[in-house]
């Protein structure tokens, strides 16, 4: 048995050099043979592992980077909208844990949907994005994902929730989550760039999400119940132009897809004060109308009071400068919309008569 000794060179071209005239060197882009009187007398040289290794890890981290870009255009943070679907538990005279889980199902069809147009809507603010002092990070604008494979995952997202909606949850809600998609997808098209309309598809959006897990749970809601949710999503919706229109110059509209100009600041604020004031008397008339429901209907003082303080505390950090550009995600980090939602929940409890 003959023993070899092994070679190391810093490139191929220097181990041909060095091989003695009855050697043969043949090489491809990861492997060297050498040969003798055309018999193997070594084991191949592999200098192209390292080579090999580093495109794997290359092809890995892309990977990774294409994974972390698709979650952020889901946006999955904006799912928390979606818990709306359980507010209509609020007004079930008994619980029925088969409907915790339907709503849970519900939350998670509604979520994929809302996710789905994200991507598609992230294509068509591409452009104006890339403008934007935030926004220009977005995957899309940024280059790190791009339109076709955006839309291919839309597909998939959509597909999925419809499929699983049909199947799980029948075909109102299917119907529902259909109209949601087509209002969704109507807005990011066109009625974005239309003033007042575009504000008024997003108060009616939130809205059709409590009407959704209604249709879940079965039940009929006052039509105060949906007045007060679209005057209060509509004083929000309001809020996020008012914020928008903060941060652009003189006589500049907010990007290429909206309709608003600076002028239309001071209109914009005293509308959405209006709305979240008429939001909270509906709040008022319903739990009027329903005294006899509750066992301890004084304590109700306390949700119309933290809700009323909470979208005050909005529209004040927003005069301040201090508001996100989406006030979804200032809402969901903000400690004092924790606190105040703890009150609320407090004050329903005891208005229900749970704790006596």
């Amino acid at each position: 048995m003959q023993t070899y000794r092994k070679i190391k060179y810093g490139s191929s071209s220097s181990l041909a050099s060095e091989l003695p005239d009855n050697y043969r060197y043949e090489t491809n882009d990861y492997d060297i043979s050498i040969e003798k009187d055309e018999k193997s007398i070594s084991a191949q040289y592999r200098i192209g592992l390292d080579v090999r290794s580093s495109d794997r890890k290359d092809f890995i981290y892309k990977q990774v980077i294409k994974l972390k870009a698709v979650i952020k255009t889901a946006r999955l943070y904006q799912w928390s909208k979606n818990i709306l679907l359980f507010l209509p538990l609020c007004f079930l005279s008994e619980f029925r844990s088969v409907s915790v889980l339907n709503l849970c199902v519900g939350f998670f069809m509604l979520g994929l949907c809302a996710s789905s147009v994200y991507f598609i809507n992230d294509v068509l603010d591409k452009e104006s994005d890339r403008l934007h002092p935030r926004k220009k990070f977005r995957p899309l604008a940024a280059g790190t994902l791009s339109s076709l494979e955006a839309c291919g995952i839309s597909c998939i997202l959509l597909s999925t929730s419809i499929v699983f909606s049909i199947l799980g949850l029948g075909t109102e809600f299917s119907i529902c989550l259909g109209c949601y998609f087509g209002l969704t997808l109507m807005y990011s098209l066109y009625l974005k760039k239309v003033p007042i309309i575009d504000v008024m598809i997003l108060a009616l959006l939130y809205t059709l999400r409590i009407y959704m897990g209604a249709v879940i749970l079965g039940i009929n809601l006052s039509m105060l119940v949906y007045a007060c949710s679209i005057g209060g999503f509509l004083s929000l919706a309001l809020l996020k132009r008012s914020v928008e229109l903060s941060s652009t110059s003189v006589g500049e509209r907010i990007n290429q897809r909206r309709g608003y100009i600076l002028e239309d600041k001071s209109f914009v604020t005293t509308f959405g004060c209006v709305t979240g004031v008429s939001s909270t008397i509906f709040m008022v008339m319903y739990f009027y109308s329903t005294f006899e429901v509750y066992k301890y209907p004084q304590a109700l003082i306390g949700i119309c009071l933290g809700y009323t303080y909470w979208l005050s505390y909005m529209w004040l950090m927003t005069e301040r400068g201090r508001m996100h550009d989406d006030p979804v995600f200032f809402a969901t980090t903000n400690i004092q919309s924790y606190i105040i939602l703890i009150c609320v929940g407090i004050s329903w409890i005891v208005a229900k008569g749970m704790v006596f």
